[in-house]
């Protein structure tokens, strides 16, 4: 539908903020040609495309996209991730490997078999040679998925007069194209002598189902052919399909349900502000303690179950550390998040677990820059096994000086409101982290929270062994009650 802009799924954070798919196009012009954004990120690029002509007259179809989750079927061990190496993002921090995929820039490829996977418990994920595959894990996974007809969806697609059939199995049995598979095979062989295709062709990241729903938009085509050398027999033929990306993997636990303190909880219909009203902002005491919880506010979990903060902040993240909310006899109990995080604070005896494994492909995977890059990286980064395949063998010396990591900090929590509860991270070059060592000033901005940076002056105190912030914004101390005191994030 061009004409009815609709929101494509429910969301408590965002919205197409535009009066018409047309306005949200003129939106998304302006701000391209300007360099500008929309602050609240509430602008969509969903261009809107000629599906068919008919009789000359162009038919109109608007591309729209959903997030959705699906529980998987069966075991998926962690041997199966390996981190996907992106060189810029770890050399802008100077990480090995190992240390980027602890933060929450790393994404993940899985293995084409669980057999050829083995994991390193000193890493947190598992290592396994790359090969040539038909059939993958994460294909097992994106077919148990179902497209628009549902998890009932039971199609079959035997268009252009050849049946479509599952490539997997050893007997004949029609491929139900209802769910999403980017493999299958034809009942007959091709101009090329091959019986098996893949849908999207070298993208080995696109996955289609077909549907009968009315809400897609159907192209036609017009399929002839000659009957008994006689006669062109033609017919039209229709087709609906849609396309799914995998963005992420996510590990649930029971801290999502968990309630030891039996909080009350306001459902939807109470609205979202019933635990804040009255200026209750999560203090611990009973005059600004949180009013019971509710989805917008959802801090079950005992803060003392974690021993740590919460890891690897962002500027897009709501969530407290620590806050306060009334039980139902009217006690201020100290809970911390229950909802999904990308990691869990340290729990004692356990450690700090990755929740939320993202498998996000970008645009380039699958071209052939891209794969010559990619081998490209794999030959540099394993020389010695891969020295037979230069056409002349590198010679590395061994009095290189390795670069150091940056430094990584983080401030104490701001006291005042406005602007509310947060906290900055900053990073310090290894140099810069060595002058600060010897006595130096040495000045970094900060991540962005809560709508702002700081530019802070940071120094090495010898005789207490703190890092302190010296000067912020070029006051003696931050506007919004961060305290001198740094804290080094291992």
């Amino acid at each position: 539908n061009t004409k009815t802009l609709d929101e494509p799924f429910s969301s408590d954070r965002h919205f197409i903020d535009a009066a018409s798919w047309f306005d949200l196009q003129e939106k998304i012009r302006f701000t391209s040609y300007t360099g500008g954004k929309h602050n609240l990120e509430n602008f969509s690029f969903l261009p809107t495309t000629i599906i068919n002509m008919r009789n000359g007259t162009p038919e109109y179809a608007q591309w729209n996209y959903r997030i959705l989750c699906h529980p998987i079927k069966g075991d998926l061990p962690l041997k199966a991730f390996e981190p996907v190496d992106d060189l810029a993002s770890r050399l802008a921090h100077k990480y090995n490997l190992t240390k980027f995929s602890m933060t929450r820039s790393a994404r993940f490829h899985l293995a084409s078999e669980y057999r050829h996977a083995h994991f390193l418990p000193e890493k947190g994920y598992g290592v396994f040679q790359d090969r040539v595959y038909t059939h993958s894990i994460m294909d097992t996974i994106m077919n148990q998925i179902p497209g628009k007809d549902n998890y009932p969806a039971k199609i079959f697609d035997k268009s252009l007069g050849l049946e479509m059939l599952d490539p997997f199995s050893s007997s004949v049995n029609p491929l139900n194209t209802g769910y999403y598979h980017r493999r299958y095979k034809y009942d007959d062989k091709g101009a090329m002598g091959t019986k098996t295709n893949n849908r999207g062709f070298a993208d080995k990241n696109l996955w289609v189902a077909q549907t009968t729903s009315n809400h897609i938009a159907p192209i036609h085509m017009n399929d002839c052919h000659k009957v008994n050398r006689t006669y062109t027999e033609c017919k039209e033929i229709e087709a609906r399909y849609t396309y799914a990306i995998p963005l992420e993997i996510i590990y649930m636990t029971p801290l999502n349900s968990w309630n030891p303190y039996n909080l009350p909880y306001w459902d939807r219909k109470h609205g979202r502000y019933t635990p804040t009203k009255d200026h209750r902002n999560g203090a611990f005491n009973a005059t600004n303690a949180y009013n019971g919880t509710n989805y917008a506010n959802y801090y079950w979990t005992p803060t003392a179950f974690f021993s740590g903060k919460e890891l690897n902040h962002d500027a897009a993240d709501t969530v407290k550390n620590s806050v306060g909310v009334l039980d139902s006899h009217g006690n201020v109990r100290r809970v911390s998040a229950s909802g999904i995080r990308i990691f869990l604070p340290n729990i004692p005896g356990v450690g700090v677990l990755r929740q939320r494994w993202s498998v996000t492909p970008v645009h380039r995977d699958g071209s052939s820059v891209q794969k010559e890059l990619d081998a490209m990286k794999e030959m540099i980064n394993h020389i010695g096994a891969f020295s037979n395949l230069f056409q002349e063998p590198p010679a590395v010396s061994g009095s290189a000086v390795q670069q150091a990591p940056d430094a990584h900090f983080r401030t104490s929590l701001a006291t005042k409101d406005p602007p509310g509860r947060h906290y900055h991270e900053l990073f310090i070059e290894d140099s810069d982290y060595k002058l600060a060592l010897s006595g130096q000033t040495v000045t970094a901005e900060t991540t962005m929270e809560s709508s702002h940076t700081h530019m802070v002056e940071v120094a090495y105190d010898s005789h207490t062994h703190q890092w302190v912030i010296k000067k912020c914004d070029d006051m003696a101390h931050c506007w919004d009650g961060h305290s001198e005191i740094l804290t080094k994030i291992q």
